[in-house]
């Protein structure tokens, strides 16, 4: 065995509420939370126990298995030192050597030898280290960079809903640049203050220049946290029109997905891909919180009203359409011009 002490541990959602949790490599590790953080606290300390208990009756530690990619499997670490325990009943089960042989291997006591292998002593990684270095093993200590969780699932919204939302906040936050058909400037909403108006609840915001996504957005602390790649930070304010949708996508995540996060604690929308790219394929579109903060990016930055006052202008003074022009003016990548102007057509002919 390895002695990677890493398991996947799976959260069923209940009827009732809350989360029942279970293990595939451990059959008798059952426990439930109250919310998907509780329940991962939950199962943390059960693994533990289970741990324990195969320690002191002397039952063999399974590999963790591979599962396949499974959004309610959550990956659990033992603690150092009782992972360390379990790989020195190992070793001594693997080896053949007796408690007593290795006493005396290290010129210790045998009680001191059961004291390590004691799940509840309170023994020093140290001394653990030395006895399984005398079986020929070593402890290494790493750290590992864990990926958040994504909520790759909500309630549903039709496009229609999320997009008239979108339209009237616009119209009450920037009614100058939707009367005039201009770009909206959504990197104005970049505080923390304007941000919190918004959601009703608290939100902090941050730029981290070692994020490797574009933003994250998860619930910490009583509030929505937002981090933001130093990259789309600059570029929302300097009108780059692909980090000007991420921020237009982070408020859509504010306004409609706050509720998400707080329920589901240890979770982050974490946004690199496209929607149609990360959308589990057990998932409605209309469920996906992606495809809701993309439709509401797309409202937001290109509402009707400030489309039809830029065409009208555009009749005035005689100049005819151009797509390429139409995405440079609103700041936005020709992509998400292409596919709000084909969701506006039918209401725009109506006009």
């Amino acid at each position: 065995m390895a002695g990677d002490f890493a398991y996947a541990v799976v959260l069923t959602p209940e009827p009732s509420g809350g989360f029942l949790v279970s293990c595939p490599d451990f059959p008798e590790l059952l426990t439930e939370g109250d919310d998907r953080a509780d329940a991962i606290e939950q199962a943390t300390d059960a693994l533990e126990e289970v741990f324990a208990a195969r320690i002191r009756r002397g039952e063999e530690i399974p590999e963790p298995s591979i599962l396949a990619e499974d959004a309610s499997a959550v990956v659990l670490r033992v603690p150092p030192i009782m992972a360390a325990k379990a790989a020195l009943a190992l070793a001594l089960r693997q080896t053949g050597m007796s408690q007593v042989a290795l006493a005396r291997k290290l010129g210790l006591d045998e009680k001191e030898v059961r004291r390590l292998l004691d799940p509840h002593h309170a023994s020093k990684l140290a001394s653990l280290q030395t006895a399984l270095s005398a079986l020929n093993r070593d402890v290494e200590i790493r750290v590992v960079e864990v990926a958040t969780p994504e909520i790759k699932q909500t309630d549903a919204r039709s496009y229609k809903v999320i997009a008239d939302a979108a339209e009237s906040l616009v119209d009450k936050l920037f009614p100058g640049a939707v009367a005039g058909g201009q770009a909206i400037p959504v990197h104005e909403l970049l505080t923390a203050s304007r941000l919190t108006e918004l959601s009703g609840a608290p939100v902090t915001i941050k730029v981290d220049g070692d994020l490797r996504e574009e933003a994250v957005s998860q619930y910490q602390r009583g509030a929505v946290s937002i981090r933001l790649r130093s990259d789309v930070w600059n570029g929302a304010k300097a009108g780059n029109p692909r980090f000007r949708f991420t921020v237009a996508h982070e408020v859509g995540h504010v306004v409609l997905h706050r509720s998400d996060l707080a329920q589901n604690r240890g979770c982050a929308f974490r946004d690199v891909l496209t929607a149609t790219e990360k959308l589990p394929p057990e998932v409605p579109i209309f469920c996906s919180p992606e495809w809701q903060a993309n439709a509401w990016a797309e409202a937001f930055l290109m509402p009707l009203a400030g489309v039809r006052n830029y065409l009208l202008r555009l009749r005035k003074q005689g100049l005819e359409f151009s797509p390429a022009l139409f995405a440079l003016h609103f700041q936005v990548s020709s992509q998400a011009a292409s596919i709000r102007l084909e969701r506006l057509l039918p209401d725009l002919v109506a006009r």
